[in-house]
Order: structure tokens, then C-alpha cells, then sequence
């Protein structure tokens, strides 16, 4: 009998094995074990210096009053490109986010609603670019 994996079996152990990969790894640093040579930990320290360089977040947010609902849909600078979007409601027990992700229009969606009192709704994309 010929046993044959489906292309959905092969990407479910692809990602639990990132994700072993992932939860063994620890913290990103320029560390390595068994210790290198000095030249490649300078080469690591300069490849996470650029990223820190290159990557960016800012936050923009908007005060929402009492029993409404509104959203916030940011971009990231021209030639950038979005790594990630968080969004976060201030004080956090005023509301419910009900949204934050990123779309397929590489924007920053985060949509919230407030109960009682007035809340700050925030948006922060994640961009980076060259």
C-alpha cells in the first residue's frame, strides 16, 4: 500500500516544527554558542543594528466617547513596507477592540467601541524600508 502526505499535512508539521524552532531559540541577539569568531559577532551586531535602523513604529490614536464606535486605518511612509499592526484601547477595560490587522491594502486597521466613559482608541503599524 503506497502511502501518500497531502500538501495540508506537510505545511502542519513545516509549522510545528518553526514553532519548536521558535519556542527553543529564545531572545533575538547576536549570541552564539559554541562562541565565534570576533569578525562574525561584529557581522551579527551590524545586521541587527540595521534592522533596529530600518524598522519603525508610530502611534496615532483618537478619543472615542461614550457609547460610540470608530476606526482607524493607517499606512506606513511612502516606499515602506508594513511588518505589523497593533492596536491597544486606553484605559484598556473602557471598550472592546474589535479589530486590528493588517489588510490586504497594506494598511493598519484597528477598530474599537467604548462603553461608559471616553477612551483613546490606538493605532501603531510596524514599517520598515530601505
Amino acid at each position: 500500500m503506497k502511502r501518500h502526505r497531502s500538501s495540508y499535512s506537510v505545511q502542519v508539521f513545516g509549522a510545528i516544527a518553526a514553532l519548536l524552532v521558535l519556542a527553543t531559540a529564545g531572545q533575538v541577539a547576536a549570541t552564539h554558542y559554541p562562541d565565534v569568531r570576533a569578525s562574525v559577532k561584529r557581522k551579527d551586531r551590524a545586521v541587527l543594528d540595521a534592522i533596529r535602523r530600518l524598522s519603525y513604529a508610530d502611534s496615532t490614536y483618537i478619543t472615542l466617547e461614550p457609547n460610540t464606535c470608530d476606526c482607524l486605518e493607517l499606512t506606513c511612509d511612502e516606499g515602506n513596507f508594513m511588518v505589523g499592526c497593533g492596536g491597544e484601547m486606553d484605559p484598556y477595560n473602557a471598550g472592546l477592540l474589535n479589530s486590528a490587522r493588517r489588510t490586504s491594502r497594506e494598511t493598519c486597521l484597528v477598530c474599537g467601541c467604548v462603553w461608559a466613559e471616553p477612551a483613546d482608541l490606538r493605532a501603531t503599524p510596524v514599517c520598515a524600508g530601505f
